[in-house]
């Protein structure tokens, strides 16, 4: 018990936008007189501006709790997405790895020349480098990937860098990476441009070329083929192209918003969701031309001088 006495009061409701009532409002012992009809208008009217505050509050922290929700539920799909060619270029390594070695104990069975016995590991020490540096790659790409998640989950998501970046080495880069995985499935990976250097954010570039190349291989057959290309027409134009099945019309109209869907039987449709939002960061546009049996292309523009807004100037 503390003692304290109640001797007149006023109790007031606490009101969403939407008439949802969340909680009340009280005031108590009013100091010479009991509360008056103009003290209950001005009680609620102080509510009612509280309410406001509250709910204003709680909506704001919803969304930023759905932005980090997105972002991470992005970078997971990513994260996915790029451990999927480490994986085969580890696989593929290990599998020329124990043929050269079979071969290099049969010739050491027989007393081969020095000249043979170094042919048989030469495939491996060709291939061994450019595998251990794909996979190299892949695991920073994943490990700055969970940084961002981790961040994320403090309640920090990080904004566009712009910087001058060359956009073709880039698609080199994401290039050098999937042809393990395109080479896997019998497609052919080819990456076209000269030095294109942009203003850009090239974390978010890197991601973008990824998402269009990865869904490419993931569409095409085998004997497919996919070329990726970086243009400059005034602005910026990247252009991703395959001679696979192509897209029905239900999947092409949804491609790039919310509702995209996916016909893969895991798919989420997450990935060209990240394209646009990528693509939207530096004030650029998506579009797709697809036909069944023929292929398809997705086009992304992106304006060479941008507004702080990132728009377009």
């Amino acid at each position: 018990m503390v003692g304290y006495t109640t001797n007149n009061i006023v109790t007031v409701p606490l009101m969403s936008p939407g008439g949802e009532l969340f909680g009340v409002m009280q005031v108590l012992n009013k100091r010479n007189a009991p509360f008056s009809e103009h003290d209950v208008n001005l009680i609620e009217t102080m509510a009612a501006h509280i309410a406001v505050a509250i709910e204003t509050a709680r909506l704001h922290e919803e969304a930023r709790l759905a932005t980090i929700v997105r972002f991470v539920g992005n970078i997971s799909h990513d994260v996915k997405n790029m451990v999927t060619p480490t994986m085969t270029g580890a696989e593929t390594l290990g599998m020329v790895a124990e043929d050269c070695f079979a071969r290099f104990d049969q010739c050491m069975s027989r007393n081969a020349e020095a000249e043979e016995v170094c042919a048989t590991i030469s495939e491996i020490r060709e291939l061994c480098p450019e595998m251990i540096e794909m996979i190299m790659e892949g695991c920073e790409a994943v490990q700055q990937r969970m940084a961002e998640i981790s961040a994320a989950v403090k309640g920090i998501v990080s904004k566009p860098n712009f910087e001058e970046t060359d956009l073709v080495s880039i698609g080199r880069r994401v290039g050098a990476m999937l042809k393990p995985l395109a080479q896997k499935k019998g497609l052919s990976l080819e990456i076209q441009g000269e030095a294109l250097p942009a203003m850009v954010d090239g974390k978010m570039i890197y991601n973008a070329v990824y998402n269009l190349i990865f869904n490419a291989i993931d569409a095409c057959r085998e004997g497919d083929s996919i070329t990726f290309s970086f243009q400059s027409d005034g602005d910026i134009l990247m252009e991703c192209a395959d001679t696979g099945p192509g897209m029905p019309e239900n999947v092409k109209a949804r491609l790039f918003t919310d509702e995209a869907v996916s016909t893969k039987p895991m798919g989420t449709g997450l990935g060209t969701r990240i394209v646009k939002n990528v693509i939207d960061a530096h004030g650029g546009t998506v579009s797709v031309e697809s036909e069944s049996g023929v292929g398809t292309t997705i086009r992304c523009r992106i304006p060479v001088h941008r507004s702080d807004s990132g728009g377009s100037s």
